[in-house]
């Protein structure tokens, strides 16, 4: 039944989007298929500095969608390091922060990693807090700075994080802004709000880890979910699987893996295997 869902998803998402009604009639959720196809399109690697990577994996354990999430890494031989991996999208610019009622995601920290617990993947929100074009700061939301802080981190685990919290999620700026103050100022959602009514995404909004980080970090993603007046949109982060090699791979409902390419039915399976179109 797992396998059967993901087939759906990898079908019917990298099509388009699946829709189907989540609240009421007017309420939808979309799902997204992100693999590697979309990176330098809908997805960029941005920022991601020498020693930073970016990939999409199987796994790691059971994923919170699907069979496949995102990895960042970041490689430290030398103690300070400025490895950072990077990877964001522009799909929400010039959506209201007051329009968000809904941000999440689930995110894994490997074992293998030798930073400091503290650090792991790490939620980036570019905005313009003044909401005339002309203000820029970005919003970081960071695992270790919600209630039960550096405690409630585990590795080898996924976790869920819930970003908005009904307002009450903690944030941090990158800029001084009305109400916050750069880098050491931990406040609300909803505090962030009220000083800045009009903000809005003006530029990149994904995931971030590294620059600064001393040791090696490895680390997953998957499932974010970003809900604007009632209507949410999911990231399913996918491996690549495909292209078939064989027609037997095509039967038995296998057309139905393949997301590079991905295949209507059977029949179209096989003949990408015979001409290769």
């Amino acid at each position: 039944m797992r396998h059967l869902r993901r087939h759906v998803l990898l079908v019917l998402g990298l099509a388009g989007m699946l829709v189907f009604s989540t609240l009421g009639a007017s309420a939808v959720t979309t799902n997204v298929v992100v693999t590697q196809n979309d990176v330098g399109f809908s997805w960029i690697t941005a920022d991601t500095r020498s020693g930073g990577n970016v990939s999409f994996v199987a796994g790691p354990a059971t994923a919170p969608l699907s069979d496949g999430s995102l990895q960042m890494t970041t490689t430290d031989a030398n103690g300070a390091s400025n490895a950072k991996a990077q990877l964001v999208t522009g799909a929400h610019v010039g959506t209201p922060l007051s329009a968000i009622d809904a941000l999440s995601f689930w995110d894994y920290r490997a074992s293998a990693s030798t930073n400091p617990v503290a650090q792991r993947m790490g939620l980036n929100v570019a905005v313009d807090f003044v909401g005339n074009g002309a203000s820029f700061t970005t919003l970081v939301f960071e695992p270790v700075y919600q209630p039960g802080g550096v405690s409630a981190l585990l590795t080898d685990t996924w976790q869920y994080w819930d970003a908005f919290d009904g307002g009450d999620a903690i944030w941090w700026s990158t800029k001084d802004i009305p109400g916050v103050c750069a880098f050491t100022c931990y406040v609300t959602w909803d505090t962030i709000l009220a000083n800045n009514p009009n903000a809005k995404i003006s530029g990149a909004f994904g995931f971030n880890v590294g620059s600064g980080w001393t040791g090696q970090f490895s680390g997953n993603a998957d499932a974010l979910t970003v809900g604007v007046s009632g209507n949410s949109t999911v990231y399913d982060f996918e491996p690549l699987i495909g292209p078939p090699t064989n027609k037997d791979e095509c039967k038995n409902g296998g057309w139905m893996i393949f997301n590079n390419p991905t295949f209507k039915n059977q029949g179209q399976c096989i003949q990408y295997v015979n001409t290769g179109k």
